[in-house]
């Protein structure tokens, strides 16, 4: 019998381990950083156990690695691993997107309207660990207005296994700006309830960092 833990759902972390994973998602820490039990204790003032546990919890998410006698890593996912993780995104957002437009109300377009307007506001004045925030809460906004909760955090769960690996994020202010415009777009074709449309809007956020990782490989969605 396989003993392995399986990959905690983000909805069913401990605050500590979810207080991490939101300082590593807006690039707090490098891919490839070691985390250390001493210097996480410190940041947030808690004790080496629970450390331990969140670091546990991080491993089994697979944002961090244990390196036997070393310690505890953040990943940095291979373009190969990037590439699969996108293939298996683009056909699970892609019927995610025809579910949306059924189960998304009133109460939530106005709630994904308002991240993609803040997003938007940042790509002009915000630092680099906001429009990470941002990001982050708009796609999580977003995901929120389906009914089938399971695949919402699954969703979530697959995009932010690759943040790790993204510390330079957004490779130029075009493609940041691109960025932006794609959750315009997604918010318009919800409220069209245009499903098609938004499956391929979905489609090219997803898998633009391969047409723009000659520039640079960390591009974000």
């Amino acid at each position: 019998m396989d003993s392995q833990e399986p990959a905690k759902p983000a909805d069913m972390l401990r605050p500590l381990t979810e207080r991490i994973r939101s300082d590593v998602l807006i690039g707090t820490f490098r891919p490839g950083e070691w985390l250390r039990q001493i210097d996480l204790q410190e940041t947030y003032g808690t004790t080496r156990a629970q450390i331990r546990r969140s670091l546990d919890d991080l491993v089994l998410m697979g944002m961090a690695e244990h390196v036997p006698n070393r310690g505890i890593r953040l990943v940095a996912p291979s373009t190969e691993a990037r590439s699969q993780i996108s293939e298996i995104r683009t056909i699970l957002e892609r019927e995610a997107a025809l579910m949306m437009v059924k189960d998304v109300r009133s109460g939530d377009m106005g709630k994904i309207a308002e991240a993609a307007a803040a997003f938007e506001k940042a790509v002009e004045i915000g630092s680099y660990a906001e429009l990470r925030r941002l990001n982050h809460e708009f796609h999580r906004v977003l995901n929120g207005c389906l009914v089938n909760t399971m695949m919402a955090t699954l969703l979530n769960d697959l995009r932010e296994r690759n943040l790790p690996g993204s510390w330079s994020g957004w490779v130029s202010a075009t493609t940041l700006k691109a960025s932006s415009d794609d959750h315009v777009e997604m918010v318009e074709a919800l409220r069209k309830r245009d499903g098609p449309r938004l499956a391929d809007i979905f489609t090219r956020h997803i898998n633009r960092w391969r047409t723009s990782r000659h520039l640079h490989p960390d591009y974000s969605d």
